[in-house]
Order: structure tokens, then sequence, then C-alpha cells
């Protein structure tokens, strides 16, 4: 395993698992989506803790 990725997908963010042998790129287009934030983190708490921090792209604009 080399770790964590956050990607986005077409109903958001999300944490993947990068297998032994693949890479981030590989893995994030494997599932529909792109690489958002750089990794691979060593485990899914820090990939959490940094995906918490990101802003959500889907909420919508108070005017």
């Amino acid at each position: 395993m080399n770790g964590f990725i956050i990607i986005e997908v077409d109903d958001g963010f999300t944490i993947a698992e990068i297998p032994e042998g693949a890479t981030p790129e590989s893995v994030a287009m494997q599932r529909g989506g792109v690489l958002v934030e750089g990794g691979p983190y060593k485990s899914f708490e820090e990939a959490s803790d940094v995906l918490a921090t990101l802003p959500n792209p889907y909420e919508s604009k108070r005017m």
C-alpha cells in the first residue's frame, strides 16, 4: 500500500487507497475522478484531516 489520496468524483470529494504498484493518477482515473490534493498521505486519518480543510465546491454561495 502506497498511502491515500483525495480525489474529486461526480458526487464530491473522496479518499482512495493507493494499491501497491499503482500511481495516484491511475487510481483517480479508475474511480472516474481527478486528483485534488497532493498526497499521498500516510494514513486515512491524515487524508481526512486535509479533506476537512478543503472548501466545498458544492456549497451554494450566499448573496
